[in-house]
Formats: structure tokens, C-alpha cells, sequence
């Protein structure tokens, strides 16, 4: 199974990287003769990947409120110049 996915994941990065295509990896697998074989559905809940982040999004909201500001506070007592920088993307 492990090269069977392998093989799916491979493919699927290289249309996405090349052509832009969507990510189809589950559908992909959902095809294969030998995930068909094993005779399990997957539930649309079972697939969002919201369900498996744990508390990652509250322990991000924790550090931006509460670590953060103290960090900016002490770069910009040593360095006002680089507490003033602005960063392009």
C-alpha cells in the first residue's frame, strides 16, 4: 500500500507543480484497484482536515496575543530601526 500511495502522491505533486492541476490524491487512491480491494468507504467528515489540527489554532491566537507583543516590544528597545522595518512578499 505504502507504493501505492507513493506512486499516487508523486504524480499528483508533479500535475499540481507542472500544470497548476488540482490535488486529486484521494480520489486517485479512491480509483486504484488496490485500495478498492480493501472494501473501505472513507466519510466526507473523516476527510476534513480542520478535524486533525488539535489546538493549533488556539495555541497560535495564544502566542500572537501573548508572546508576541512582549518579543516586538523587547527588538524594538535594542533596534527601533528594525522594529520599524517593512517586509514585501
Amino acid at each position: 500500500m505504502h507504493e501505492v500511495i507513493r506512486t499516487h502522491s508523486l504524480a499528483v505533486a508533479q500535475a499540481v507543480a507542472e500544470r497548476g492541476a488540482p490535488n486529486d490524491l484521494l480520489e486517485r487512491l479512491a480509483r486504484d484497484a488496490a485500495f478498492k480491494a480493501l472494501k473501505i468507504v472513507g466519510r466526507p467528515e473523516e476527510l476534513a482536515p480542520a478535524a486533525y489540527v488539535g489546538r493549533a489554532p488556539r495555541q497560535v491566537e495564544e502566542f500572537l496575543e501573548h508572546v508576541l507583543p512582549d518579543l516586538l516590544r523587547r527588538v524594538e528597545a535594542v533596534a527601533p530601526a528594525a522594529a520599524a522595518a517593512e517586509v514585501t512578499v
